[in-house]
């Protein structure tokens, strides 16, 4: 097994515990699984003033300040918060949103 492999199958078994830490002490913060979606093609995030940060604009209702999004750059999915987030009037169910990787 590479350390690739390795990096990976640790974070796919941390997700669900992730999420229950989420339920646990955020009420109401819920986790959006974005990793089934293609990068520029579902959604565009651009990198903001740190390699932490950046503007993600995709479609999708229910996600807002507060929640927790699941991202796959490459193979290796990365947790972002949501810190702000705007929704379109047209389609209504587009947004852009100011994301913080969560480490």
């Amino acid at each position: 097994m590479t350390v690739q492999q390795v990096r990976e199958a640790k974070q796919s078994a941390l997700l669900p515990l992730m999420e229950a830490f989420d339920w646990a002490t955020r009420k109401g913060a819920k986790t959006h699984d974005y990793t089934h979606h293609q990068a520029d093609v579902d959604y565009v995030f651009e990198p903001a003033d740190s390699p932490y940060r950046g503007y993600l604009t995709a479609q999708g209702r229910g996600v807002k300040p507060g929640d927790y999004l699941v991202l796959k750059t490459g193979k290796i999915p990365f947790r972002y918060r949501v810190e702000q987030i705007h929704y379109y009037s047209n389609p209504a169910d587009m947004w852009m949103g100011l994301l913080v990787q969560v480490l």
